[in-house]
């Protein structure tokens, strides 16, 4: 028998544990990540939504004033429906990014005058 077979098991045995602890480390990692990735998404998506709300009702606006036809008011009426809750809801997902939060709470202020 080979004198040192039993220190090179051991370490074989150790570098598949090590091995081991690392897949588990990295998958852990990877999860971590898909999740920041799905929330980034959502943001963007509930931003791209406000943000084409609020164009819709600045438009629906102008073509009101320019000829007081009522045509115009339904995208405003849709966007006085969604904005509170699509707001909210962005609120609520950048409530752990204080800066994400000033820039919302700026545009909020604007859309609430």
């Amino acid at each position: 028998m080979v004198p040192h077979a039993g220190a090179l098991v051991a370490s074989a045995l150790g570098l598949v544990a090590l091995a081991g602890a690392a897949t588990i480390y990295i998958a852990v990692r990877a999860g971590d990540a898909d999740r920041l990735v799905a929330h980034t998404v959502e943001v963007r998506q509930d931003a791209t939504q406000l943000l084409s709300d609020l164009q819709d009702a600045e438009i629906s606006q102008q073509g009101f004033l320019l000829t007081a036809d009522g045509k115009y008011l339904g995208p405003i009426h849709r966007a006085q429906r969604s904005v509170p809750s699509t707001m909210a809801e962005l609120l609520s997902l950048v409530s752990n990014n204080p800066e994400q939060q000033n820039r919302l709470n700026h545009v909020k202020s604007l859309v609430d005058r």
